[in-house]
């Protein structure tokens, strides 16, 4: 893909997310599992400045701020490309008591204007953003893409990516700006969907797409987005070259769904909508039909709705 090339699809994914904004709200709160993961396993209380790769529309944001970082002096900073996601993070801020506990020094910043910088090494001066006085906490956010990350080498303590490496069209590069942003001895943690066979209502939001007769979306190959996710042989070489330590597992969720309607219509519905499938996502002939197919193949074992692959990226130390 050419530069030009990769501008024109940063632009239009921008878009489609952006116009997607309000039905994401619910999907993203039933994924928070794998963001509680991820914080553990970057042991995010340990740390002062802590990194939140495509935070979506905020809602894991205001959570990780307000209950797992460490108080005192700490900044996190969650980043989206999309200019409506960061819009709504605002929104979830303005409206949380973040800022209205008596007696704490807690703030946030929001940029969603700022434009994806063409320059490699622009970078965003957080230090010269946060405040002058002693505080408690402090969030910026800000436009951002996770294959270009606009902040100095080695600043964060810690850093995370909830299911959204599977949509990048690079996610070698993902990788290794995380490695750069990275302090020596700090570690990353990326989740991506996991096995189809334990992993069924993503399995169903890919049949859903088979079900129409023409090309994938032009935005995300959808087929190769599903295939990427399984392969483990190109996950350890992607670590490898960016020269991260790699831990690697699969992970089940508890995520249920009363029953095949609930998962077609307040799951792959809404996703569908998210890559621009306006007409499936209208098929309701089609959603009843996957509806019962998934009641079928899931029995009881409803802890086959969803997994994640998890990948943990431990940088060395200098003397390493």
């Amino acid at each position: 893909m050419t530069k030009e090339d990769f501008k024109v699809w940063l632009a239009k994914s921008e878009q489609l997310w952006t116009d997607q904004v309000d039905r994401y709200m619910d999907v993203g709160k039933k994924v928070f599992q794998g963001t509680a993961t991820c914080l553990s396993m970057i042991d995010v209380e340990k740390h002062d400045r802590v990194l939140e790769a495509g935070c979506g529309p905020g809602t894991h944001s205001l959570l990780i701020s307000k209950n797992f970082l460490k108080s005192g002096n700490s900044v996190l900073v969650s980043t989206d490309f999309s200019k409506g996601m960061l819009s709504k993070l605002k929104t979830i801020y303005d409206e949380s008591d973040f800022t209205k506990v008596p007696g704490v020094a807690n703030s946030y910043m929001v940029d969603g204007d700022t434009e994806h910088p063409e320059k490699e090494d622009t970078f965003v001066d957080i230090e010269a953003l946060k405040p002058k006085e002693s505080f408690n906490k402090f969030v910026y956010a800000c436009r951002a893409d996770n294959q270009r990350l606009p902040f100095a080498d080695n600043y964060f303590g810690a850093y995370l990516a909830n299911l959204t490496m599977q949509l990048v069209q690079r996610p070698d590069l993902q990788i290794k700006e995380a490695y750069r942003v990275l302090k020596p001895g700090s570690k990353a943690c990326f989740t991506v969907y996991g096995r189809p066979e334990n992993c069924l209502m993503s399995k169903y939001e890919m049949k859903a797409l088979q079900t129409l007769k023409k090309e994938y979306p032009s935005v995300y190959d959808t087929e190769k987005r599903y295939k990427r996710c399984n392969d483990l042989e190109m996950w350890k070489k992607h670590f490898e070259d960016a020269n991260f330590k790699l831990l690697m597992w699969h992970q089940p969720c508890n995520l249920l769904f009363k029953d095949g309607k609930d998962l077609m219509y307040n799951y792959v519905r809404p996703m569908l909508l998210c890559y621009g499938e306006t007409k499936l996502a209208d098929d309701k002939e089609n959603l009843d039909r996957l509806a019962l197919e998934y009641e079928q193949e899931s029995g009881e074992n409803q802890l086959k709705t969803f997994e994640i692959l998890v990948m943990l990226g431990i940088k060395p130390e200098e003397s390493e």
